[in-house]
């Protein structure tokens, strides 16, 4: 019985340390929402994620260890990016920028930590949900992607820590957006399907 009990308490410890950690990174991801001044600039997503993660790690202390950034892209050819070279196909449909879900992105940036997605372009107000869910509700019925978009959205993961590594010389140092977007060796593209599903296993 001893045994059980502790073993039960561990459990319950993880679970409360976990719930604990998701809770500290919502806080963190609220507060950076409606930073305008550090953290948000409309039009600038792979920079305000650089940002977010910055203060993540220097302000609130998180651990970002097993956090990654993703590189969204559209691509109806499924593994070429040169059709979202320079053209918007990427089309949100519930983005924080009216503009945006006009005119659309050639790619867009989000954090991704133990599933959930943290996006400060989605919606008007902090809104973290599960993968799963954001996709349908920032993507899905956008007449753009007139196929399944679970087909035809594809995602580039890569370590959080790299990435801030990466960009870690300050706002005001020379940003090169594309970096990541073309890493096929380093970072190959999956599919949003693929990505789901392995979540699922």
């Amino acid at each position: 019985m001893r045994i059980i009990g502790y073993l039960l308490l561990t459990f319950l410890c993880i679970h409360a340390n976990a719930n604990t950690c998701e809770a500290l990174f919502e806080q963190a991801f609220n507060k950076g929402f409606f930073d305008h001044k550090n953290v948000y600039e409309k039009g600038f997503c792979c920079i305000n994620i650089r940002d977010l993660l910055n203060q993540f790690v220097t302000q609130e202390h998180l651990d970002i260890q097993n956090a990654k950034v993703f590189y969204i892209v559209y691509d109806s050819r499924r593994g070429t990016l040169e059709e979202s070279k320079l053209k918007r196909t990427l089309k949100p449909v519930a983005a924080r920028s009216l503009e945006s879900n006009y005119w659309g992105w050639m790619f867009h940036v989000v954090l991704v930590q133990k599933g959930n997605v943290y996006d400060l372009d989605f919606q008007k107000k902090p809104n973290v949900v599960k993968a799963a869910e954001y996709f349908q509700k920032m993507f899905v019925g956008s007449k753009a992607q007139t196929q399944n978009p679970l087909e035809t959205i594809f995602v580039r993961e890569i370590p959080a820590l790299e990435y801030l590594s990466q960009y870690s010389e300050g706002p005001n140092s020379k940003f090169d957006s594309n970096y990541y977007r073309f890493k096929a060796e380093e970072y190959p593209l999956q599919s949003l399907n693929m990505y789901l599903t392995k979540q699922q296993e």
